[in-house]
């Protein structure tokens, strides 16, 4: 809880996308399941028909509807400057870099620190040129920012400046972890179909096609098949049926407890830069070994040799001579599926997030916040 000695700041954390939305605000719903216990010191603001505005009401947060109607930067300075918000606020808190502008409208008018959460490369293709510019003036105008990891702190370190950037890691609700049938061959999984451009198909199908050929001990899980792409589904399924039987299975959008069920490792290649990979955490929770690239921040979350096994893009070739030794190495599957387990209980777990962005408001309220070493 809180420490009673010094009166903690009221927080209004900004959520401003509609519907279900990202990784990122999939990752606030976790944040407030799990904040409870300080729910009269936050004020949710977020649309009315997203996820988090529902959550927000389920566990009887404080919430506020955003009143902008279109996720575009005129709205959401208009919401900003007519929102009505209780004057006893201490810190603003954009959830997203969609939220900078109106939450240092917000700040300033309510006269509060003003701080934002970094998920994505402020590179990211999404972010025409203007927004690029856009980000860079708002984020050196930030008192604090948060960064989900180390590596996509170095990447905003240029558009931040000289701004305090604190990491503190995203965090997920406890689950058991799942109970598996017994299998003959080690069952592989791959959960990027759903964009085989960024998340390394290209090396999947590569692995699949050789383990074939030289008659790999395993079993393939290719999950996220949209039906959106009628090459890369005519693809996936030409090589499901030129397998033997029941050695590539495919499946569409399938929720990551049952996938976990159904695999003994996972393999997450990722092409470009992914900042923190949720399913990577989910892996830890289920006590999942992984095999991923060095791309962002994965080789935070997978620790090469201990918890799973991390190729550099830079020497690819040698990926799946690494998979394949991973594969026929029960035993050290094994250890590394407990190792994942335990650096979920101490580093990933929703709880120790909510305590540090705690930590991190109060110090920011008081003036204390430095840059991470």
């Amino acid at each position: 809880m809180p420490n009673a000695a010094a009166p903690p700041p009221r927080v209004l954390v900004l959520s401003t996308e509609s519907g279900t939305g990202s990784g990122a605000y999939r990752l606030l719903e976790y944040f407030l399941d799990a904040a409870r216990p300080w729910r009269e010191q936050l004020l949710v603001v977020a649309p009315e028909d997203s996820d988090v505005f529902r959550t927000a009401r389920r566990c009887a947060f404080p919430h506020l509807a955003w009143p902008a109607t279109r996720d575009t930067f005129g709205r959401h300075l208009l919401a900003g400057l007519t929102l009505r918000v209780p004057p006893e606020i201490g810190v603003v808190h954009a959830w997203h870099t969609r939220g900078f502008e109106p939450a240092l409208l917000l700040g300033r008018r309510l006269g509060a620190r003003v701080a934002a959460s970094l998920h994505d490369h402020p590179l990211d293709s999404a972010h025409s040129a203007a927004r690029l510019r856009l980000l860079r003036l708002s984020a050196r105008r930030m008192d604090a920012l948060v960064s989900v990891g180390e590596t996509l702190a170095r990447a905003w370190t240029p558009f931040a400046g000289r701004v305090p950037l604190r990491v503190i890691r995203n965090g997920i609700p406890d689950a058991p972890r799942p109970a598996q049938a017994a299998a003959t061959k080690v069952r592989v999984g791959y959960a990027g179909l759903y964009s085989p451009a960024t998340k390394g198909w290209a090396f999947v199908r590569e692995w699949v096609r050789r383990s074939i050929l030289e008659a790999w001990p395993v079993e393939w899980r290719l999950f996220g098949l949209t039906g959106r792409d009628p090459a890369l589904e005519k693809e996936v399924r030409e090589i499901a049926s030129g397998a033997p039987a029941g050695s590539v299975q495919v499946a569409g959008f399938t929720p990551t407890e049952a996938i976990f069920r159904e695999i003994d490792l996972l393999v997450h290649p990722s092409n470009t830069f992914d900042p923190y990979p949720t399913l990577l955490l989910e892996a830890a929770r289920a006590g999942l070994p992984v095999f991923c690239s060095d791309a962002g921040g994965s080789a935070e979350i997978v620790r090469d040799g201990e918890t799973g096994r991390v190729f550099s893009l830079a020497a690819a070739g040698d990926a799946a001579l690494r998979l394949r030794e991973l594969i026929e190495d029960p035993a050290g599957r094994a250890r590394m599926g407990a190792a994942a387990r335990r650096d979920y209980e101490t580093c990933h777990a929703a709880p120790s997030m909510v305590s540090a962005y705690f930590s991190f408001w109060a110090g920011l309220a008081a003036g204390r916040v430095a840059r991470s070493d």
